[in-house]
């Protein structure tokens, strides 16, 4: 009424929790992460913070979302004359602005989850796609959901005070990747690399290289080892027109057939129709296992996932943990959510019997594939080579690191 400005935050209620809302509210404001202490009631109908103030959302034990806006904007806004697509830029604190403005170096934002990491990376992604329209540039992360919300969020980032886009090319394009485990999809993190690696010289014969286990991942095996080796029953049923042969030009750079390193027929590599998730697990452990006084499903699950073939240790060997190594001291208590050592024997007991219904079936899960990636990169990904193809990307960003 007197021609000033004046700006309204809001939030929706039920009608019997206001009292609740306000008390956390007033319990919030209380509670802010500065060190000034509770704060001091005013008559100003504002409050002002400092850079790296804090406050505590309502109800939730995680920092509350600021966003900034120039007054400028507001103004027109409070003219009625809104902009087209108004996205103001989330308020982040000294730390996180470091982190977004940090020039050259690699940079790692660590927190509990809703304190605003992916804030940041949305951040840094908006200013190097400005300060850097001609490079190359890498979001990758675990899930799909949060991959198309970084990308929304990116692309509202980019927007000026206006809310409009900038030219095409003023900015870089980012590639966004999420790395579902099943997908074949070009969007998809895992295809991506495999494509990368595919074309690189072994350093080893593949059949060397790719542990027993997992070689059918790489060029499927229908004859036993030996037989591979000599070449004569594989090149009978090719003679005899039982089998087709299919190229296989990622496993090694000859392409001499001798009788040592013979070419042989593939089936389709990750077929998603033969992947397992939990579910398939579930029933399988329900249906078909046969393990006495099994653990449940859930537990085992885990069990397999984290440790015995997710773990660091079987990434970086390329095969899962022994029971040795598994029903040892270093492997109890958190890490094993405190199974004793007996429910452990029959945990592993469950994994010796999946594994095999993973190889008798052809089937293949989530730590199958990425392993067998990490291990090609291991062994060939960083020879030097004289012809080495350039980076596909001047920078890669990756949220939810530790999956």
């Amino acid at each position: 009424s007197d021609g000033g400005l004046r700006c309204l935050a809001w939030c929706c209620v039920r009608t019997g929790s206001v009292d609740s809302t306000c008390e956390g509210i007033k319990q919030a404001l209380d509670r802010r992460a500065s060190d000034k202490g509770k704060l001091v009631e005013s008559s100003e109908p504002y409050l002002t913070l400092d850079d790296d103030d804090v406050l505590i959302h309502p109800g939730k034990n995680r920092p509350m979302k600021l966003w900034s806006c120039r007054v400028d904007v507001l103004e027109k806004m409070a003219q009625g004359s809104p902009p087209e697509k108004w996205s103001p830029s989330l308020r982040l604190t000294t730390k996180e602005q470091a982190a977004v403005q940090e020039a050259n170096a690699p940079a790692m934002v660590l927190g509990r989850s809703g304190t605003g990491k992916t804030h940041c990376i949305v951040a840094r992604i908006a200013r190097d796609s400005r300060q850097n329209p001609s490079e190359k540039l890498l979001f990758a992360t675990r899930s799909r959901k949060l991959r198309k919300h970084v990308e929304e969020a990116v692309r509202a980032a980019l927007l000026d005070d206006e809310g409009k886009a900038p030219s095409p090319q003023s900015v870089a394009k980012p590639t966004y990747l999420d790395a579902t485990a099943k997908s074949t999809a070009d969007d998809s993190l895992l295809p991506f690399l495999e494509a990368q690696l595919k074309p690189l010289p072994a350093s080893k014969p593949w059949h060397d290289r790719t542990p027993v286990r997992r070689r059918r991942f790489y060029r499927k095996d229908d004859v036993d080892d030996n037989e591979r080796r000599t070449g004569v029953l594989y090149r009978a049923k090719r003679d005899a027109g039982e089998i087709t042969v299919e190229d296989s030009s990622d496993d090694d750079d000859s392409d001499t057939d001798s009788d040592e390193d013979i070419r042989r027929p593939q089936k389709a590599t990750w077929d998603a129709s033969k992947y397992v998730d939990f579910a398939t697990f579930e029933r399988w452990h329900r249906e078909v296992c046969t393990v006495t006084n099994k653990p449940e499903p859930d537990t085992c699950w885990t069990q397999i996932k984290s440790f015995l073939k997710g773990s660091i240790g079987a990434l970086f060997s390329g095969e899962p943990l022994t029971e040795q190594q598994y029903l040892s001291e270093a492997w109890g208590g958190r890490r094993t959510l405190g199974m004793d050592v007996g429910l452990r024997k029959r945990a592993y007991q469950v994994f010796k019997s999946y594994e095999n219904y993973l190889s008798d079936q052809e089937r293949w899960d989530a730590c199958d594939r990425e392993v067998a990636l990490v291990q090609r990169a291991l062994r060939d990904g960083f020879v030097a080579r004289s012809n080495a193809r350039p980076a596909p990307f001047d920078r890669a960003y990756v949220d939810e690191v530790q999956d």
